[in-house]
């Protein structure tokens, strides 16, 4: 992968991250912290960190 392929790649996830963060947060302020649909948006958070770490530890 190129540095320029990997740098969009790179912004692409922090995009969705951001999204991602913004979506839970919206999510626990109205159904609270134990809803299932919190737990889904946690988890989806979750792989998409785990992904930039995964991407940042190939640099």
């Amino acid at each position: 992968m190129t540095t320029k392929q990997q740098q969009f790649q790179m912004a692409n996830l922090e995009a969705k991250i951001t999204d991602a963060r913004k979506n839970l947060h919206s999510l626990w302020e109205t159904k609270g912290y134990t809803d299932d649909e919190v737990l889904d948006a946690s988890i989806k958070l979750d792989q998409l960190l785990n992904q930039y770490q995964r991407l940042i530890s190939k640099r």
